[in-house]
């Protein structure tokens, strides 16, 4: 299963930062999987296996509260203790 990460930029404009390629098809696996992926711990997080950065510049930060992780059925964003489902996105992004 993929997922792909979204996150705030400086200016609030919410982008896509990376798509991972997680091991599992259980939804709440695959976000535990695709956050821990996307978290800078030993060496910067796009370097992790699975992980293709889609960011631009030379860093990103590491995915944290408020960033969105999108699975192939629904998308969820990150909160203090695990994830919430969100029940609009085009509130949200606007595609």
């Amino acid at each position: 299963m993929f997922c792909t990460v979204f996150q705030k930029d400086r200016y609030d404009a919410i982008k896509v930062v990376a798509s991972v390629e997680v091991e599992t098809t259980n939804e709440q696996e695959a976000l535990n999987e695709a956050y821990s992926l996307t978290q800078t711990v030993n060496r910067c997080w796009w370097q992790n296996d699975g992980v293709m950065s889609l960011f631009s510049g030379d860093g990103c930060p590491s995915t944290s509260v408020g960033d969105i992780i999108a699975t192939p059925s629904a998308f969820y964003q990150v909160e203090p203790v695990g994830f919430a489902e969100i029940e609009d996105i085009t509130k949200i992004i606007n595609f």
